[in-house]
């Protein structure tokens, strides 16, 4: 079967290629088992029949947002909102313009979307979802880190389709709107586009999420920041600042719930940053490189990394390497 092949790329009209604000449009088509492979979308995809498998995209980069109409035949798919190829978190929302599908949380009951149904997926909320027959999806795509950090409690999103509202479904139709005419010459700037979006999905987000409730206390500030970071280590930009907003508490006060404790806030956050740092390093054979470590967890250099692991374990990370024993 042919391989994935990029039909044309191009913004619909020469009216919108002259037209800065227009951004470019891009179609694709996916055949076969190499389609199924080639799609990029968060997630891995199998079909009843691979060699009859087919799917047209067209897919338009907002800013930071993606917004992407597929219409695709039969196939299964498990979603979990996370780019292969290293980069950051994204949300996504999704929904059905025709036809309909299945959707699950592994191990969950299968739940139906129609026309107009909708819901997130993320790391925290992947989908496994089935169609039986062709289907129409439209989704819009963005770094997790677009959004302010109040919002981001996605462990607490809804499982299956999002509640129906004048908002949420204002945003769906929204969505499948400006999908079904992106060929078109576009009369407004797309960066203002994306960011309006990116507005009206946290105002979703804040409708489904509900306030944040205030804690009282210091201590109960301390347990809740302590479950917190711990949830998100895997984070490079966490800080104290976002740690204190996503509580709902000023940083003076999550400051002061840690004032009695063993460590301050930063540095318990980067005491545990270097346990998973070690764990990594004796995890196997395939040890990660220092850069990529000092990335992965927040360390602004390799060298900043470097001191910090001597002076938590007293050895060079070199060191601790070659008298650890791989993990399994």
């Amino acid at each position: 079967m042919d391989a994935a092949r990029d039909d044309t790329v191009a913004s619909g009209s020469d009216a919108a290629q002259d037209d800065a604000r227009s951004p470019m449009v891009e179609h694709r088509v996916y055949h076969g088992p190499a389609g199924l492979r080639d799609l990029p979308v968060e997630g891995r995809f199998t079909a009843p029949d691979p060699d009859a498998f087919e799917a047209v995209m067209t897919r338009v980069r907002l800013g930071q947002l993606v917004l992407r109409r597929t219409e695709m035949t039969a196939h299964r798919a498990i979603i979990d909102g996370r780019h292969g190829t290293g980069e950051p978190d994204i949300l996504r929302l999704l929904t059905v313009q025709e036809g309909g599908m299945l959707a699950a949380a592994p191990g969950g009951k299968p739940m139906h979307l129609g026309p107009g149904d909708a819901l997130f997926t993320c790391r925290e909320r992947k989908y496994i979802y089935q169609t039986d027959g062709p289907v129409v999806i439209v989704a819009s795509t963005l770094p997790v880190t677009s959004l302010p950090t109040a919002v981001r409690r996605f462990e607490l999103l809804p499982v299956g389709p999002l509640p129906h509202s004048p908002l949420a479904d204002a945003v769906v139709d929204l969505m499948v709107h400006l999908s079904s005419r992106l060929d078109e010459a576009w009369t407004f700037d797309s960066d203002y586009a994306a960011r309006g979006l990116i507005d009206l999905e946290t105002a979703i987000l804040t409708e489904v999420l509900g306030p944040i409730e205030p804690l009282a206390g210091p201590d109960r500030v301390y347990t809740a920041a302590l479950e917190y970071i711990e949830r998100h280590l895997s984070d490079p930009e966490l800080r104290p600042p976002q740690i204190a907003q996503a509580l709902g508490v000023s940083l003076r006060y999550l400051h002061r719930a840690f004032d009695d404790k063993e460590a301050t806030v930063a540095r318990h956050l980067r005491e545990r940053r270097l346990d998973l740092i070690a764990d990594a390093l004796r995890a196997g054979p395939r040890q990660p490189s220092l850069a990529a470590l000092a990335d992965r967890f927040g360390f602004s250099s390799q060298d900043r990394l470097a001191r910090a692991f001597r002076r938590r374990y007293g050895v060079s990370m070199s060191e601790y390497r070659a008298t650890t024993t791989p993990v399994g």
